[in-house]
């Protein structure tokens, strides 16, 4: 979900020190469009940075659509200096989140050509600040999110000592996790 102190805290990287647009009279619309085809996401977050803003905004694509290049997906209306305040973090969000959609459509696609009963899942690797986002970018384009956090599933991994600079994996690691959730467990051999 996305939080009011994350639109606060995009909107004050992009701000920095002064905003020129703050003098800007009157009223616009603004069109988001598609830069390049494949598939929408991020754009409830940008339509919820414009409201922050003061602003109306209105999705014309919904997550998991394909849009064409050129194709508008989201309009704002209000303050101009607000329209152009959240015009560059809106931007990003969305092209960020279509990035991951679409990449993540790709591979469901590839995937389930092979093999219909694969499924293409994402790791708990994501941006920090952005794993929700990344998260439902994922969903939209017909991907397993997997684990949202360490909270879902239990995993023990294979570590390097820094000592020695060796490989090993922690003694006792998977009976522990078969100790703590028994049902849940997963052992990666990596």
């Amino acid at each position: 979900m996305l939080t009011q102190t994350q639109i606060e805290r995009w909107l004050q990287a992009d701000l920095g020190h002064h905003d020129v647009t703050n003098d800007l009279p009157g009223d616009t619309t603004g069109r988001l469009v598609a830069g390049a085809s494949g598939v929408a996401a991020g754009l409830e977050a940008a339509a919820r940075v414009f409201e922050y803003l003061g602003c109306t905004a209105t999705c014309e694509a919904a997550a998991g659509d394909a849009v064409e290049s050129g194709e508008t997906v989201l309009r704002a209306s209000g303050p101009t200096r607000a329209v152009l305040r959240g015009e560059r973090v809106a931007t990003n969000v969305v092209s960020h989140a279509s990035g991951v959609a679409t990449r993540t459509h790709r591979a469901v696609t590839a995937a389930t050509a092979a093999a219909p009963a694969v499924r293409v899942a994402a790791t708990r690797k994501t941006t920090p600040g952005l794993r929700g986002l990344e998260k439902r970018a994922v969903a939209a384009a017909g991907g397993d999110t997997h684990r949202l956090n360490l909270s879902r599933l239990s995993s023990s991994k294979t570590i390097i000592s820094p000592s020695s600079g060796s490989r090993r994996r922690p003694s006792g690691s998977a009976t522990a996790s078969r100790s703590l959730r028994p049902s849940r467990w997963r052992l990666n051999s990596r």
